[in-house]
């Protein structure tokens, strides 16, 4: 009897061992007509227009797993999706479930509960895939990306802090003083990883990107410095800020711009603590983008205009 006890314990263990993550993704926005499920948008790995949440929930894994078996005993709903074809219905939501079993999926949309495969839905009248969600995921699915992103273009008319050209600083040295061979020279490591060939007006001009010690170097011919991505806490520095400072330095020295930061990551786990601040540079000289990674400065992109 104790076999048999203790066989029954260990299989209901393996059972709920059998999904310990589920993935939720959301379409966002639509580029346009022609693809009809997330799916789509997701395997072009097209991640600005699909946004994702993850949690290990088991409460909420067995319901949403509930829901997708009881769905089929719901009025069913007219629908019609399939690949190439223009104006079908559209699928918004995924959610993927993990673990020692092969993944499970399922698939949402404006309150009905779709079996793509089968061209069918079912009404899900009493919202129960919303009332299955943890607090998590319920924030992650109110929460409007849409009308932020539209937002986000918007903030291109708004005042941003400036600071001047000559704020920005190579290991104690401002870059206006400086061309890339100045760089070149001091650099502890050189590795070319691209050029691009550009012509406007029957004049040839190359773009080099290097990387310099961790920072990536974009050059105009060898000469002109075009952009930075700054790694290197040692090496470029922006009107004193550098990359492992704190974001209340950021937010001390550009309030305005502290207005109007925005999410870097898709990833809703991400978003709370991985944002951009832009500031400008003054007389259009170009600007740069702070990232801040859970309160600490990961890295500065300079552009210069």
């Amino acid at each position: 009897m104790k076999y048999i006890l203790l066989f029954m314990l260990v299989s209901m263990f393996c059972h709920a061992q059998d999904y310990n993550k589920v993935t939720a993704y959301r379409l966002i926005d639509e580029m346009d007509d022609g693809p009809c499920s997330l799916v789509t948008y997701f395997k072009a790995g097209d991640s600005s227009f699909v946004y994702s949440a993850r949690s290990i929930d088991a409460v909420m894994i067995k319901k949403l797993l509930s829901i997708k078996k009881k769905a089929k005993k719901w009025k069913k709903t007219g629908f019609w999706c399939r690949k190439g074809y223009i104006g079908g219905d559209m699928i918004y939501n995924m959610f993927v479930f993990e673990g020692a079993k092969v993944n499970d999926t399922l698939f949402t949309s404006d309150d009905i509960v779709i079996f793509p495969s089968k061209q069918v839905a079912y009404t899900d009248k009493n919202k129960e895939v919303y009332k299955a969600f943890n607090n998590h995921f319920k924030a992650f699915f109110d929460r409007d990306f849409k009308e932020e992103n539209e937002n986000r273009i918007l903030q291109g008319r708004a005042v941003l802090d400036s600071i001047g050209v000559d704020k920005i600083v190579y290991k104690g040295k401002a870059v206006t003083q400086l061309n890339f061979q100045d760089i070149k020279n001091q650099t502890q490591s050189l590795k070319e990883i691209d050029v691009f060939e550009s012509e406007e007006d029957s004049i040839t001009d190359y773009l080099y990107t290097y990387e310099a010690d961790r920072d990536i170097i974009e050059t105009k011919n060898n000469k002109s410095i075009e952009s930075v991505l700054i790694n290197n806490p040692g090496t470029f520095s922006i009107d004193g800020i550098k990359v492992g400072d704190s974001e209340d330095l950021v937010v001390y020295k550009y309030p305005q711009s502290a207005k109007h930061t925005y999410a870097v990551s898709t990833k809703f786990e991400e978003m709370e603590y991985k944002y951009d601040y832009e500031i400008t540079f003054i007389n259009n000289k170009g600007g740069a983008v702070i990232t801040v990674d859970k309160k600490v400065v990961s890295s500065i992109v300079i552009r210069l205009d």
